[in-house]
């Protein structure tokens, strides 16, 4: 299994903030749940910071451990999933290392 991190930007406007509050609608909800539907897996995110309800952000970090084979094909199909208030800009596969330390 890999670590991926994905940079996202979105209008905070209809959200009840980034991180997870229930069902309630926030960013990470949704990137959890279109994650799992296109990997076929359980996935869970986690983000590098948050924003209350109503903030936006420009460039947010989340990571995630699955198994990707086309980052590039993912991107797209996640932001075809995703409702337009959030974009995902880039998916980062991480690099190997001794330092990295599982959540």
């Amino acid at each position: 299994m890999n670590r991926y991190f994905i940079r996202v930007a979105y209008d905070g406007t209809a959200f009840n903030g980034s991180q997870i509050q229930g069902e309630q609608p926030t960013v990470q909800l949704y990137l959890n749940r279109v994650l799992s539907i296109l990997l076929r897996m359980d996935i869970k995110t986690y983000g590098a910071s948050r924003t209350d309800e109503g903030v936006h952000a420009y460039d947010n970090v989340y990571h995630f451990d699955g198994e990707v084979n086309d980052t590039a094909d993912l991107l797209y199909r996640m932001n075809a999933m995703l409702p337009k208030e959030v974009a995902v800009i880039h998916i980062l596969t991480a690099k190997k290392s001794r330092s990295q330390l599982p959540v």
